[in-house]
Formats: C-alpha cells, sequence, structure tokens
C-alpha cells in the first residue's frame, strides 16, 4: 500500500511540474483552482466532471459533481461528506485529485478513459432518483 501511495504522489508532483505548478501537494499551499480552470480549458467540463464522478466511486453524480465544480469555480463555500472526510474539507483539493487520477488514467489507459466520458455523458440527464441508484451501483460497474 505504501509503495502505491508513493508512486501516487511521485505522478502528482510530476503532473504539478508539466503545469508549471509547484509541487506541494495535499496539506500544502498551492493554487489547486488555476489548476482546475486550466483543466476546464484543456479538457472541457465534461471531462472534469468524469474525473469528479469516477474519483467519488459513486458518491458524486453527474449533477452534484457539476454542482461541486461550479462552486468551486465561483469560489462559492461548498461542503459534502466526501469533501468534509477525505479532503478536511476543502472541495479544491478534491477536485484536483480527482484531476490527477483522470489524468493518469488517460496516459495509462485512453480507452477506459474515453468510455468513462461516455458513460458520464450518458447519464448527464437522468433524473435523480435513477442517477442515484447509478450512483449506489458505480463502485461494482464495469465499464
Amino acid at each position: 500500500m505504501e509503495d502505491k501511495y508513493i508512486r501516487e504522489m511521485l505522478f502528482v508532483e510530476e503532473v504539478l511540474n508539466r503545469e508549471g505548478l509547484t509541487t506541494k501537494f495535499k496539506g500544502y499551499p498551492i493554487n489547486r483552482l488555476q489548476y482546475i480552470k486550466r483543466a476546464l480549458e484543456k479538457y472541457g467540463e465534461l471531462w472534469v466532471i468524469t474525473a469528479i464522478v469516477d474519483g467519488s466511486i459513486g458518491y458524486h453524480t453527474f449533477t452534484s459533481a457539476k454542482t461541486l465544480l461550479t462552486n468551486v469555480v465561483e469560489n462559492t463555500f461548498v461542503v459534502c461528506e466526501r469533501t468534509m472526510a477525505c479532503y478536511d474539507g476543502d472541495a479544491s483539493s478534491e477536485i484536483a485529485s480527482d484531476i490527477f487520477r483522470m489524468e493518469r488514467l488517460a496516459e495509462e489507459n485512453p480507452e477506459k478513459a474515453k468510455r468513462l466520458i461516455e458513460f458520464v455523458e450518458k447519464i448527464s440527464n437522468l433524473p435523480w432518483e435513477q442517477a442515484s441508484a447509478i450512483s449506489s451501483l458505480y463502485p461494482t460497474l464495469t465499464i
């Protein structure tokens, strides 16, 4: 487990260096908002929302991920269980982490990244009840 953590942190540093940002990440000062905005410009909103949905392992639906992203970009106070439990209340850290994971996935397995984007696009217009049901099943889905 520790080796996986070290590899993940090295990847984060590599991405930050490539983007010209600081190598400090979790728990340290970083302009995460700038990184998120760059990702939005580079990949588009659907890609970033897909990163959030996939990173949350089904916690977020398309709508809740979009709301979270919008609130962070507009610098609005955001609180949800995942943000509080996993990111100490820092939603920008949550989204940045999801973007890092998605970039890694896109680099290592571009076909899977494409399938995830297509899946999230398909579920984007579902009613709340159906979106919640799919969200509950997300960890067991094979995409």
